[in-house]
């Protein structure tokens, strides 16, 4: 194909498509937004490698990622699915990297690993009404997060000395529930939920033993 389309997200209501693509110019990776009844395309242009990470379970927001010019940065914009509005979430200074968003239920905020100003990812939440971050969860190693559809839980991977942990916390209070218990010590990829948060599912290997996928209930 001459073009590149990619990192599809479709809203919690069948109604919107996200994509990323770089049919512009052949470069530059677009947001575009489309309603599927409609068939009306909005384009986001914000230059360089973008992806599109989530949309937010009201459906008014569309997640986008984008890579900076050096290796371990990159930006987080919301952009208004229905208005147009981008708003760049992540403005930062030196390096900082910021991974995929677990939206609350009621669209206020979502969590989401960071770096910024640290060492360590840690769980950041984001507030939308007041468009600002706060550290919420932090541990010596690099945490990265999951969530259901439904928001019942919050999946935190720690990976420790290079052997992922796995704990089930509540997404709006962070309380630990439980450690999702591990075949052994290995590495977690891929963590999936049903849509109602009742099943988990991950891909697990060890040094010895290749990636195999586990189901928890």
């Amino acid at each position: 194909p001459r073009f590149i389309h990619g990192s599809t997200q479709v809203s919690r209501d069948g109604a919107l498509l996200a994509y990323a693509t770089n049919r512009r110019n052949g470069r530059d990776f677009d947001v575009v937004a489309l309603r599927l009844a409609e068939g009306g395309e909005r384009s986001f242009e914000l230059g360089g490698w973008c992806s599109v990470l989530s949309i937010s379970p009201d459906g008014r927001w569309i997640v986008a990622g984008r890579l900076g010019e050096r290796s371990g940065d990159s930006d987080l914009f919301l952009l208004g699915a229905a208005t147009g509005e981008v708003v760049h979430a992540t403005p930062h200074s030196g390096q900082a990297e910021y991974g995929a968003p677990v939206w609350l239920p009621d669209s206020s905020a979502f969590l989401a690993p960071a770096s910024e100003g640290r060492d360590t990812s840690a769980i950041a939440r984001y507030d939308l009404p007041a468009r600002s971050w706060e550290v919420v969860l932090e541990a010596p190693w690099d945490l990265d997060c999951a969530g259901d559809d439904a928001g019942r839980s919050l999946l935190v991977i720690a990976n420790e000395d290079g052997y992922s942990r796995l704990e089930l916390r509540d997404p709006r209070t962070l309380g630990l529930r439980h450690e999702v218990p591990l075949p052994g010590r290995g590495v977690v990829e891929h963590p999936t939920f049903s849509p109602d948060g009742s099943l988990l599912a991950f891909s697990f290997s060890t040094p010895a033993e290749p990636f195999d996928v586990h189901l928890y209930d």
